[in-house]
């Protein structure tokens, strides 16, 4: 079967199946206003054969349960450390205070980057009601949904950054926001058919990014 000819629209992939760990508030969202995202960790659950991509459902709540709860802790950590600095900026400079400034500066610094590591978890639909056509037929379509959903994530990840030059350095409009290096992580977790899915389609996103400029 020939399934390099499946072209599911970006905008097909249901948002319903994919989560992102974005529930803060609005003072959370102040503290990051100007935090660049760093690294994209998207997370591909891939059901099996004759299932659906509600079967894993209970993993996808568990991923995101645990993301919440670290980057929840992340914020809280980020909160002390201004709280820290600003108290250290009205007492003044006294002995070593400037030393001490230094190493708030530089764990507020690690902290915001920790939280420029977005997290997405995605439930693969391509193969729902598929699954009798073999392994490389299942495993294309695989493919190009992860790859979709790779490309709009990066994208979003670099109009970030764009914003966020705009607004510090005042960078001009017609820079090629769509050009820049973006880090990201796979994680593919499947169960029965979906785990050898999952194989088939690594090895060809590996060989795609080995043979791209």
């Amino acid at each position: 079967h020939d399934a390099s000819s499946v072209d599911h629209d970006a905008s097909s992939i249901s948002s319903e199946y994919t989560w992102e760990d974005e529930n803060i508030d609005q003072n959370d969202d102040d503290l990051l206003d100007n935090t660049d995202p760093t690294v994209t960790h998207l997370c591909f659950l891939v059901h099996g054969h004759r299932g659906q991509s509600k079967d894993l459902s209970y993993m996808h709540a568990a991923i995101q349960g645990r993301s919440s709860e670290v980057r929840r802790e992340r914020l809280k950590e980020l909160q002390r450390l201004e709280s820290e600095r600003s108290d250290g900026e009205g007492n003044g400079d006294g002995d070593g205070s400037g030393e001490k400034r230094d190493d708030v500066d530089a764990a507020i610094d690690e902290v915001r980057s920790s939280l420029g590591q977005r997290v997405v978890v995605h439930s693969v639909t391509c193969n729902e009601g598929k699954t009798n056509d073999g392994v490389r037929a299942g495993g294309e379509r695989c493919v190009e949904e992860m790859l979709q959903v790779i490309r709009k994530e990066a994208n979003r990840t670099r109009r970030k950054r764009q914003r966020n030059r705009k607004y510090n350095e005042n960078v001009s409009e017609n820079d090629d926001e769509l050009s820049e290096v973006v880090d990201i992580y796979l994680s593919l977790v499947g169960n029965s058919l979906g785990g050898i899915y999952s194989r088939y389609a690594v090895a060809q996103l590996y060989y795609m990014s080995e043979n791209k400029n």
